[in-house]
């Protein structure tokens, strides 16, 4: 019994702290039907501010758990978010459809595939997957120029990433022959044209083998879950009708990096009701290679011109030192920025109190420089090479150790990709430093 009044403290505790919102925050809560679009820097609670919404949603306008639909990117955020919700809502409560894009297409294709062909049985296949299917059918794909001598798993994980590519902008493979075909009828004396038109006719006809040999074995790939799901909701009315009565709240986490295919299915969804939330920020943007981009905010504000905006600007992440660094940065972007092209104000202001003087973090990336105290104004030094940044690093967390001021734990050191750890872990390794 003491075991379990102490967990319940312990997440009224969590919940009152949770509830504390700035006004931004809490204007964006509190709106309750019509498109809202939220345009979040980076540390300013965008989290919070979904899970709130869905809270008072939920409690305050007694909107139904199965009207809801929160969609994110990975599995981890899900998995945050949905946590967040369990804290504020009493034990037992209506499960809410908090998922990634992959996680509700697949409940989607399992639960309706059927009307498009699909056995809600269909088993889906990872990356190495798709590459063993791939060359177990090497033979059934009429490949040329394409056809690998050497090294076939490098070209066969290239061939899948186009094909990947392609559902990400929601191409079929009638279009891409089609396409390929035309380029092929085009007049020309070009030799190099006429090649590659030869190349995309090659490629049009092997994503259509594709795809047509997975239906046959029952096989998707994590691409097809979109893909089909799309062709689920045009071609069948009913079922989309079905969907936009279930889910009349929705909610999108990332929304710049969402893809063309990604952003046609939400505003499936939500053409109806309208009742869509986006929350996103341009200057965030990680999946630009993946078809993501600034296009998709500009477009939400144009297909929603009454859409209520809200810019969260309170950083409660970072000090001004760095935020204001950051933000000269970023300006290099313009003018492709929301900030430049719709007059935004987006420079961020800290609301964290900065680390007491005396208690600092050497933070370090390969060709870029160190950072010290975060306190102070970041600093970046040069070096010539790696090995000279890496011993200079070394030698400078030695210094303020042996100054009394630091202990060894204060530092860290972070670098972009694990094998641009192994000099400064060499160098501390020299210098006798524990890591």
């Amino acid at each position: 019994m003491i075991k379990l009044q102490t967990i319940s403290n312990n997440q009224n505790l969590k919940l009152e702290t949770f509830r504390i919102l700035n006004s931004v925050q809490s204007e964006a809560v509190l709106h309750t039907d019509g498109p809202l679009l939220i345009i979040a820097g980076a540390g300013t609670g965008k989290t919070r501010v979904i899970t709130e919404r869905i809270l008072y949603l939920l409690r305050e306008k007694d909107v139904p758990a199965s009207q809801i639909l929160a969609l994110t990117f990975t599995e981890k955020a899900a998995q945050e978010m949905a946590e967040r919700v369990d804290i504020g809502l009493p034990l037992s409560h209506e499960e809410i459809a908090i998922k990634t894009f992959h996680g509700f297409c697949d409940s989607v294709l399992r639960e309706r595939g059927l009307e498009i062909g699909i056995d809600a049985c269909y088993k889906l296949l990872n990356q190495t997957q798709q590459w063993l299917f791939m060359r177990k059918n090497l033979f059934s794909f009429e490949l040329d120029y394409y056809r690998p001598l050497g090294n076939p798993a490098k070209f066969l994980f290239l061939l899948l990433h186009h094909f990947n590519r392609l559902k990400d902008e929601d191409i079929s493979p009638e279009n891409y022959l089609e396409y390929a075909n035309n380029k092929l009828e085009e007049k020309t004396e070009d030799p190099a044209m006429r090649e590659n038109a030869i190349k995309t006719l090659e490629l049009a006809k092997a994503y259509g083998t594709y795809q047509r040999l997975m239906m046959e074995q029952n096989c998707l790939d994590f691409g097809d879950l979109q893909y089909y799901t799309l062709r689920l909701l045009e071609q069948r009315p009913s079922v989309l009708d079905e969907y936009q009565e279930r889910y009349r709240f929705i909610l999108v986490d990332e929304f710049q990096d969402t893809n063309f295919a990604q952003n046609k299915l939400v505003m499936l969804l939500a053409k109806t009701h309208r009742n869509l939330t986006v929350v996103g920020d341009d200057d965030q943007a990680i999946y630009k290679w993946r078809g993501a981009s600034l296009s998709n905010i500009l477009n939400f504000r144009k297909n929603f011109r009454n859409a209520k905006q809200v810019v969260l600007s309170e950083n409660y992440r970072s000090t001004q030192p760095i935020l204001d660094l950051s933000y000269k940065v970023i300006q290099q972007n313009n003018p492709y920025r929301l900030e430049a092209r719709e007059n935004i104000e987006k420079r961020l202001i800290a609301k964290k109190e900065d680390a007491p003087r005396g208690r600092g973090t050497v933070l370090a990336s390969p060709r870029l420089g160190l950072t010290e105290a975060k306190s102070d104004k970041p600093a970046v030094w040069h070096f010539s090479s790696y090995l000279e940044e890496a011993n200079a690093i070394a030698q400078k967390i030695s210094e303020l150790v042996a100054s009394g001021k630091y202990i060894y734990k204060d530092f860290a050191i972070l670098t972009r990709a694990n094998n641009s750890a192994k000099p400064f872990s060499e160098a501390l390794k020299s210098a006798n430093i524990p890591f």
